[in-house]
């Protein structure tokens, strides 16, 4: 059974010429096997947008082993397009 947390996915910025904007993916609470579905969502969404990810974790007090994967497989699809998935508020 999986739980709904609350994502925020937001464009927070853009470069002069660039397509692509930053877009910040801001989850809020626990990271773990039931929620972070919601997490592999707001980051598959925000990707097809662009591939320039800031996750702000500052509403985050827990993260598992599959919140983790979740954001490292982000961070290669990121990469492999071109842009890069950073982390704040840790």
């Amino acid at each position: 059974m999986s739980s709904v947390i609350p994502v925020v996915v937001e464009q927070i910025g853009d470069r002069a010429g660039r397509e692509e904007g930053i877009w910040r993916i801001a989850p809020q609470g626990r990271l773990d096997a039931r929620t972070v579905s919601a997490l592999e969502s707001a980051l598959e969404s925000a990707l097809s947008q662009g591939p320039r990810l800031v996750v702000d974790l500052s509403g985050v007090p827990y993260i598992s082993s599959g919140g983790l994967r979740a954001l490292m497989t982000a961070r290669r699809r990121a990469r492999a397009q071109g842009g890069d998935l950073r982390l704040c508020g840790l």
